[in-house]
């Protein structure tokens, strides 16, 4: 593999008494460039598949053939690859059918690599109806990731819960149809951190969710199979999707006993609940963010439910009374603010509040707000949400599409900047050696740049480049 690296140099100097002036240099920041290679797969048989995935390096391809294929357990990705089928066709494309339970088909845990990881063009089918986990993927990253992009592919009767993943990674799942009788897109968060963590919205710092199709069958009644749901906290970004006979929803504390739901953008949507009364479109229990421009489509109960259960029904947790100590418990407000209600941020003495916005959502054409259904002692409209005639203040949206769609990236932060070497000194070892030695603290560092010239006048040049873990260099 060919590599190329470029760098640049932090230096700091020191004259020695010869007029021998010695430079020690870190390498602040740099890049490789590799030609990457493709490999095609046998078949798309589970262990050709595997075996040329493990064949494969980072940033490489792995293409896999039209056909056929039923997999009895899960492939696994540690790599940060493209994967490519030939096609998400039924028939005529790469099929992989369910075979066997209890498993995933495609298990994605990189570690700690940050590099693209891309899946596409193959049709998924089957699940099993006990396994809970994402019958069709499971995602898993580092936190902060924004290099998974998952697109055009088809994921049919993946039953229950078709991808489940963690919304820290920041990825993209893009332009996939789901469809069947099953449930989409499960994420979880880091928990009480996100609570805790400031939140800007309209930034690249949530998973992304745009321009899917979900075309479930009308199996779940009128709550509507739930095509998106968060817990454990989690940032989250929907947009620009098709729903038919399903439900955005949020999990809280109350019902699953993990951290609630912490945020979430949820704009450009069309919901249609088919030719039977459905529930709700949007259901939410936790969390704050903004909700806009969405259509819904049909006959809804409640378009847009707000709920409360710790007021009403905390089951495993305390009431929402003034007496639990995880709640805010403002004087006169019976509890207010309740621990990661609607309209919130922090938990316990540190929550604040950070309303969650609303408007220019529609249904059936006619503008429609959030409804609070039960817990609205404490989520109130004004206060906790608010149902606005234009976008909330100073808010504005992520680049659309996702800059992964065309192939980029988001803009990372900028490097943390290393630490400068310090103490250097000098020794002279013969009248035409000199040993020079440095202090260094800082980590990160892939070498010490050792330049020198000569004379008061003359120009510095590299002499030697020392190892990482050097703190001397003879000349």
């Amino acid at each position: 593999m060919k590599k190329n690296v470029n760098s640049k140099q932090s230096i700091f100097t020191r004259t020695w008494r010869s007029s021998l002036a010695l430079v020690a240099g870190l390498i602040t920041q740099y890049s490789v460039s590799a030609e990457a290679a493709t490999i095609t797969a046998s078949s798309c048989e589970l262990s050709a598949v595997q075996s040329a995935v493990n064949s494969a390096a980072n940033g490489d391809t792995v293409s896999v053939p039209a056909g056929t294929c039923t997999w009895s357990g899960a492939l696994n990705l540690s790599k940060t690859i493209t994967l490519k089928g030939a096609g998400a066709l039924a028939s005529g494309g790469t099929r992989i059918n369910y075979g066997g339970s209890g498993h995933t088909l495609m298990s994605v845990s990189v570690g700690s690599n940050t590099g693209k990881l891309d899946i596409s063009g193959f049709y998924f089918f089957g699940g099993d109806s006990n396994y809970w986990n994402g019958t069709a993927m499971q995602l898993y990253g580092p936190k902060g990731w924004k290099n998974l992009r998952v697109h055009h592919n088809v994921f049919d009767n993946n039953n229950p819960w078709t991808i489940k993943g963690d919304s820290g990674t920041h990825g993209l799942i893009d332009h996939n149809t789901f469809k069947g009788n099953s449930f989409g897109i499960m994420l979880y968060g880091a928990g009480a951190a996100d609570w805790a963590s400031p939140l800007t919205l309209g930034t690249a710092d949530f998973f992304f969710v745009e321009d899917n199709n979900f075309d479930f069958n009308d199996f779940y009644g009128a709550t509507g199979a739930p095509i998106m749901d968060m817990d454990s906290g989690g940032r989250q970004v929907f947009r620009n999707n098709t729903v038919k006979n399903g439900m955005w929803e949020t999990h809280d504390k109350a019902r699953s006993g993990l951290v609630s739901a912490n945020a979430f953008e949820i704009y450009n949507n069309t919901f249609n609940g088919g030719t039977t009364n459905k529930w709700k479109a949007i259901d939410v229990s936790a969390g704050t963010g903004v909700i806009w421009g969405n259509k819904m489509i049909g006959d809804y109960t409640i378009p847009i439910g707000a709920i409360d259960y710790k007021s009403f029904d905390p089951r495993s947790v305390r009431l929402c009374d003034g007496t639990d100590p995880a709640d805010k418990n403002v004087p006169g407000e019976t509890g207010w603010i309740c621990q990661y209600q609607i309209g919130s941020m922090g938990e316990g003495p540190t929550a604040y509040q950070y309303p969650l916005y609303l408007w220019g959502n529609t249904e059936n054409n006619v503008a429609v707000g959030m409804t609070c259904t039960d817990g609205c002692n404490h989520v109130k409209s004004g206060r906790d949400y608010i149902n606005s005639a234009s976008a909330k203040p100073g808010y504005v949206p992520y680049t659309y599409p996702h800059p992964l769609q065309a192939g980029g990236s988001p803009t990372p932060p900028p490097p943390a900047p290393l630490a400068v070497p310090s103490n250097l000194r000098s020794t002279a070892v013969s009248a035409n050696s000199i040993s020079i030695a440095w202090d260094y603290s800082g980590s990160g560092q892939t070498s010490f740049n050792v330049r020198r010239k000569t004379g008061s006048s003359g120009t510095y040049s590299s002499i030697a480049s020392a190892a990482a873990t050097a703190r001397s260099y003879v000349n």
